[in-house]
Order: C-alpha cells, then structure tokens, then sequence
C-alpha cells in the first residue's frame, strides 16, 4: 500500500468522485473513491447524513458528541476507515494547508490503522468501544474515555501509545496545559523541524520520520503487557534523548530570548470581551439561523450579542510576524507582561504574506482568546463586524467585479455552515471569516482568499492595519455606549461662541475635529455600567482615548505624567483634561454631576472673551506715551464692571459644584490653576495694590495672547503673584523677570 499527502484550503467543500485519484494536480476539491479528508471539509463521515471519507471537527453539532480532534476522531472511526481503505492500493490523505499537529498525527494514525511495518505494528482497529471510544461521537460521558485526561495505566501497549498521541493532539487543539516544559513538548518539536526545513509537508512525507520516532521514545511497540517505562507526553520530555531531533531542540532554547524581542515591539491592550451567561449549545443554533445583515447592510442586533451577554476586561496583545514560533503559548503564560498577572486571554497575530495568491490582503489574521481559561467568553462579535466589512468591501463596483472573477473559477457556493447567515446574499458567504464554532467561537480567522478590507498595514503592533482597526474598535471602544459630544467654547471674540460636534469614539480618537485657535474643548460619553472604573488599567486606557479627544496634535503622545497630573477616575466617571478643555466619561447615573460642568467651562471662556476685549482696547498700550491715569482709570473700571461679575458667576458654581459629589471636577480645577486664577482675577479687582501691577502684568498677557490662550496666561499670572506676595521680589519687576522672557519664548515658537 502506498500513502501520499496533498493540502488544501481551509473551508474546502469536497464533492464525491468516482474513481481513483492519480495525480495531485486534479481539482482539488474533487474527492475521489482512494481519498481520505482529515481535519477539514466541515463534516464527518457516517454523522448528519455524511456519506463521504471525511472526518473534521470544525463544525458545530447540534445534539453534542463533537470530537475534541480529528486524530481522536480517527479512533473512534477506526473500524469504518479500514473497512473502507484496506483492499486499495494507493491512498491518499487530504488536510489543510499549513497542517498543525493535530492534522499531521491524525494522518500518522490512520496510517498506521492501515498498515504496519518491521519496526512499527498497526494499531488495532476494532474492539474501541470497549475502550470508551463511541463511533457516533464523543459526548463526554461517564463510560466515556476524557479525552483531555484519559486514564492510560491499564491500557496495553499497543492501545496506549495512539490514546496518548490522540489524547496529546487534542489538549494541543484546545489550547489546554500540559506539565511537559515548552521547549520539549512535541507539538514544539514538530514545529520546529518543519521551521528549520524537514520537507514533512511533500507529496510523499507526512511527518511519518517524525511520529515514528515518538512512538518508539514513548516505549511503547505493541507488546502484551503494561510497561512501567512508558513515557507520557502531557509530563514527559519524550524526545530529550531522540538523536534525531538534536537541532530542534537547541533551537526551542531560544524561544524565550525570542519571545522577550516580540513582546516590546508588541501592542498591550485592555480589551472587553463578550461572555455569555448560558453555554454555547444553546445560544449559538438561534443566532446561527438569522441573516447576518439587514437590508440597509447593518449587523443584525442579534449577532453581536445577546441580551444576556455582558464584557469582561482582559490582557491582550497586537503583533505581525512573532519570531517566537509558540508565540501565542507564551503569551497565555506570561504572567510578567500581562497587567493582571494571568496572562493575555486575546491575541491578535498577523502573518505576512501567508496568502500569496490574495487580490488585496496576502496576511493571514488569528484572533483568539485562550480556550483554558475563556470559560463563556467568545469572539462571536469580533467575526460578525469582520465579515460585515468584507461583505460591504466585496459589494462595491470595484469588488464586485473582482468578486465575478472569484466565482467564475471557483463557482458560488456557501460555506458549510453559513448559509442561513447569507441571508438572501450567498456571493459573499462562499468564502467568509472563520468564526470558530466548533471552539465556541474563540477564534476567528481570515478567508481563504485573504480578506478583502483593505491592504495590510507595516507595523510591528498592527496599529495601522485596516483590518486589526474593526478587532479594535469593537474589543475597546465597546465599553462607550454612545457618541462623543465635543463642544468648543471661543475665548476670543468670535461668530460662534460654541461649536458642537458629535462623533462615533473610534472616529473621534483618530480624526477628532481641530481645536479652533483660542477655545476651551468640553468633551463627554457614556459607558457601560459593566465594568470596574477603579481598576487602574482600565481607566487609564479610557483616559488615553479621551486624551487624544481633547489633545488633537497626536504627534505628542501621551504625556509622560499623564496618570500623575492628567487623569482622575472614580467608580462614577473618568476624566482628562490639559489647557486644551476637558473630556469626561461617565456612567448614565452620573449624568446630573457632568451637567455642573458645562456652565462652568462656558463661563470660563466667557471671561477670556472679555479679558481680551478689554486687552484689545487701543488706550491700553502702556508702551504709548499717551497712557496716562484716565486710561488707568478706564482700565481699573473694565476689571470692576467686565470682569467682577463673570468672575462672580463662575465662583458660585464652582461653590455649587464643591458642595456635590464632583469630586473629580474639582480635582480638574485645582490641578489646572483655572480656579486660583480665577481668585486672582477677583483679587485684582478689587485690590488697589494689584491693580497698578495688573498694567504691566495685562500688557504682557496682550503680547502673550498672540500665541497661548487667555487660559495659559491667567496660570502665568499665578506664578507672578505668588512670587510677589511670598516678598521674593517687588511686583513691578516680576513682569520684567518672568513674564517677558515667557513672552518671548512663546512668540519665538509661534
């Protein structure tokens, strides 16, 4: 018997042949009678009507029984495969493209179901049901076998070594914990080998060198009785000793040097993902069955998430291109980087050209989250806006026609599994994002073709990719539930005394409306009521949205003090604020502390407005020689009658405010000098001493105010006050020694 390999997409939609295949170059979708599909192909031989050799498990199963791997599921069809497979002379296999182990084992397996050799028996291919092992499925049940914890000490050998590499593949697959260190555990090995180039993907390999060596390291050749020497993968390094593999595993000792590399140039985020309050059987069949769109090309209520779902924060991390080859393993265990401690639950990997033959995008996406410890978490709504977007993308003229092109070399046919989704629209459903629903959507990933969003970004954090921009928005703006309000009030004489905005938050953080020269920004949104605000990470990442809000030259970043001096959170609400304006994010119940706040800012810039009217008076030039005590006088009447009362105003609010639970606000005042300021500006009017300072001091706020807002002026004048009342030098000179040179150094940048 002679055993070959060929690989195909993921999603493949297999049609039955007769005869016998002869050659690799015939359709690849054409299943021929000497074809045996494993870990693909979306259905399961002699399971909801299959009558075709394919064993997949990447499907979700109505009623249960889900195999948790396609070589576990080889044993469980062990009797029917051989039946089917003994008396032919040439066989091949069929996985998926860039086969993981779970698809290489599964192959190895049936290989050795089919034949033996001088060095390696066959493995035994009926009497598994006495073993636990059901043909119909594998339902968990307590005179089952657990696959991800079998109970191996009475299994003779030549049943122990395929339960435990059936067993092995499957915690793999499930991204569950295995005591074996990480730089020798098998899966590691395998990758490793293929990484420095063992050719286990040719027509004629099947990584057999590599599964052979295994068996023979576990000790465990077929004998009658139960050894006690047997190596177990889930705690053994199998293949320390294994002269074979050498290389391998000096290259694996590099991996956490590797790893460390990949995690500074990563991107850490709080993301908020959905978990359900009921388990996935019983939410997902509804959902399944409803078009995935509106009419008008909206995502359908339903799919991203019901009524009953809530958001939880967790770590996660952006990368393209992780030279860490078990970056996503690493970056579940790290416990150093993650700012919880428990590791990143969500990952989000981009591989570079991984799809050559794409029309737009050639990267290849993973989105996932860890499935050890997600418990009823899902992306589920990470894939409907991913393929909302790529339905959209995929209607427009350019696309569609593009789309024409696709269908008439591959023909239109839905996906296995989406066609009620499709809705009235199956061109776009033949080739969609993987939504993982036989990982209880854990993990989302590209369309064959590549996805048609938009080209690939650069970046090493995947800050500037068209398609980690939808992940993004919907994992960390969705703690915002509704738009941002932007309000900007002129300080200076202006037809427009305040001009309203009001944008989606991802639209906001990145194109935020300019701040018009001389106003004040008061920005606020709504969040979830889900979430802790006093988590610190959480409301500084908030804090950073509404930063870049409030902060429209992004060119500058973050402040380096921002959480000292910038950002205040309660369980109520987060602000941020610089001597731009202030933004606020506020749970509903908090509405009526955030209305005190509007009047207040108003009125601030009420009284720069005046401030500069008054500035702006031609008599007030004391540089002329004209100035004299009238213009004096007219200056001292201005303060007394422009100013007093606005001043007066803002005072009793502020006094309103102290006396309500605003604290944060207050916080804001105190930090930014706007209230001493304000005090000074009532001091100033109403004492005769500053009052004749206040001359040199409103000349230089004048110059001042041709580069920097009255706001930024009125904090200078604190500095010169303050100095003149500690005696540390006469008023008269502090305009000279402090405000002049300011003065200059603004008007040389402006």
């Amino acid at each position: 018997m002679r055993f070959r390999y060929r690989f195909v997409d993921f999603g493949t939609n297999f049609t039955s042949i007769q005869g016998n295949r002869d050659k690799e170059d015939q359709e690849s979708d054409h299943l021929f009678e000497n074809e045996l599909v494993l870990d693909v192909g979306g259905r399961c031989w002699g399971i909801a009507g299959c009558s075709i050799p394919i064993i997949d498990h990447h499907y979700h199963r109505d009623y249960g029984g889900q195999f948790p791997s396609a070589s576990s599921a080889v044993l469980h069809k062990a009797e029917t495969i051989v039946k089917h497979f003994q008396d032919m002379e040439d066989v091949w296999f069929v996985t998926h493209r860039i086969p993981d182990f779970d698809a290489f084992c599964a192959m190895y397996l049936d290989r050795r179901n089919l034949e033996s050799t001088t060095n390696m028996p066959r493995i035994p291919y009926n009497m598994w049901e006495s073993y636990g092992l059901k043909k119909e499925g594998w339902f968990n049940s307590k005179n089952e076998i657990n696959w991800f914890s079998p109970d191996v000490s009475e299994l003779p050998d030549e049943r122990y070594w395929p339960i435990v590499l059936a067993s092995y593949a499957s915690c793999i697959d499930n991204g569950r914990r295995l005591k074996c260190p990480r730089v020798h555990a098998l899966h590691s090995i395998l990758y490793a080998a293929i990484h420095r180039g063992r050719n286990y993907t040719s027509e004629s390999d099947g990584a057999v060198e590599f599964f052979d060596e295994v068996v023979r390291q576990i000790g465990a050749l077929g004998s009658e009785h139960i050894s006690n020497t047997r190596k177990h993968p889930f705690f053994d390094a199998v293949l320390q000793k294994s002269t074979i593999f050498v290389l391998e595993q000096e290259l694996l000792k590099q991996e956490e040097v590797v790893y460390g590399q990949d995690i500074r140039r990563a991107r850490k985020s709080i993301v908020f993902i959905q978990q359900s309050t009921t388990p996935f059987k019983d939410w997902f069949p509804n959902i399944q069955s409803k078009p995935l769109l509106t009419p008008s090309g909206e995502v359908s209520s339903e799919h991203l998430g019901p009524s009953d779902h809530t958001r939880i924060p967790v770590d996660g991390l952006y990368i393209r291109d992780p030279a860490c080859m078990l970056f996503k393993e690493w970056a579940r265990l790290d416990i150093d980087n993650s700012s919880n401690g428990q590791g990143f639950l969500f990952t989000a990997i981009a591989f570079t050209n991984q799809k050559s033959d794409a029309p737009v995008n050639s990267s290849e996406y993973f989105f996932s989250l860890d499935p050890e410890r997600a418990g009823d978490c899902h992306l589920y709504s990470v894939w409907a806006r991913l393929q909302q977007h790529e339905a959209l993308t995929l209607q427009q003229p350019y696309n569609s026609i593009l789309h024409s092109m696709i269908k008439s070399n591959n023909g239109v046919h839905n996906r296995p599994g989406f066609e009620k989704r499709a809705g009235n629209d199956t061109s776009v459903f033949d080739d969609p994002w993987f939504d993982g629903h036989n990982y209880q959507a854990t993990i989302v990933v590209t369309p064959n073709r590549g996805s048609l969003i938009g080209p690939p970004g650069n970046s090493s954090d995947l800050s500037d990719d068209p398609v980690v921009k939808i992940v993004q928005s919907e994992l960390e703006m969705s703690i915002f539930r509704s738009d941002v309000v932007i309000e900007d009030f002129a300080t200076e004489a202006s037809d427009s005394l305040c001009i309203r905005h009001s944008l989606p938050i991802n639209e906001a953080t990145i194109l935020s409306p300019p701040i018009k020269y001389k106003s004040l920004r008061y920005a606020t949104i709504e969040l979830e009521t889900d979430f802790d605000l006093l988590s610190n990470d959480v409301s500084k990442q908030i804090g950073e949205h509404l930063w870049r809000i409030i902060d429209t030259d992004h060119s500058r970043g973050i402040p380096t003090d921002f959480t000292e001096r910038h950002l205040r959170w309660d369980e109520n609400m987060i602000a941020v604020w610089s001597r731009r304006g202030i933004a606020i994010a506020f749970i509903p119940s908090a509405i009526n502390s955030i209305d005190e706040v509007r009047p207040l800012l108003s009125k601030v810039a009420e009284l720069s407005r005046e401030t500069l009217s008054i500035l702006g008076e031609p008599h007030l030039n004391i540089s002329d020689s004209s100035y004299s005590s009238s213009s004096h006088s007219v200056l001292t009447k201005a303060f007394s009658n422009g100013i007093e009362s606005a001043v007066r105003e803002v005072m009793r609010l502020q006094h309103k405010l102290s006396a309500t639970n605003g604290g944060i606000v207050r916080e804001f005042f105190k930090s930014s000098g706007i209230s001493t300021s304000i005090s000074i500006a009532d001091h100033l009017c109403h004492d005769e001493h500053q009052r004749q300072h206040s001359i040199s001091i409103s000349e230089n706020t004048r110059i001042l105010s041709n580069a920097q807002r009255v706001a930024e002026v009125l904090e200078y004048m604190l500095v010169s006050v303050s100095f003149q009342n500690s005696g540390i030098m006469p008023g008269g000179q502090v305009a000279v020694r402090i405000l002049i040179p300011l003065s200059e150094k603004f008007l040389s940048q402006t």
